[in-house]
């Protein structure tokens, strides 16, 4: 099941294994191509995540300046093959389907009342254009090696 509803479509998708023996999925020989750009989904890479947090003040008791830091990183390598049990489903969020702004998505703006402000004089402006087969600037392909 695929969906794309958050900020800049991002391309999720989700795989139930409905059968009695276990899947596994080989990422290094899956692809996902977007408007015929090939895109990995796995790469020989670590990834590393940090993050810092530092503050400075001044000590009225010591008459001093104080400086706190403090620090996370982590560091994780991507699996190549996933394995999906029996009756299970995995989740994949990776790629977005519009990475910038395009004016070939740009649509008519229209207000909407909806649920939570229907009572209130507030409505919700969305973004709204339809496309079809023959007019859509976006296609994709999702190859999956099993």
């Amino acid at each position: 099941m695929y969906s794309f509803w958050s900020e800049g479509g991002v391309f999720s998708f989700s795989m139930y294994n409905k059968l009695n023996t276990p899947l596994y999925i080989d990422w290094k020989k899956s692809s996902f191509v977007l408007n015929n750009d090939k895109l990995n989904y796995w790469s020989d890479e670590i990834v590393t995540k940090s993050s810092s947090l530092g503050r400075k003040g001044y000590s009225y008791l010591n008459n001093s300046l104080l400086s706190v830091e403090s620090g996370f990183s982590s560091s994780v390598k991507p699996e190549q093959i996933t394995f999906i049990a029996p009756k299970s489903i995995i989740y994949k969020i990776q790629f977005k389907m519009q990475p910038k702004a395009d004016p070939k998505l740009s649509g008519e703006v229209l207000s909407y009342k909806t649920k939570a402000n229907y009572n209130k004089k507030v409505t919700t402006k969305i973004v709204y254009k339809e496309f079809t087969e023959n007019n859509t600037p976006l296609f994709f392909r999702n190859f999956m090696t099993f």
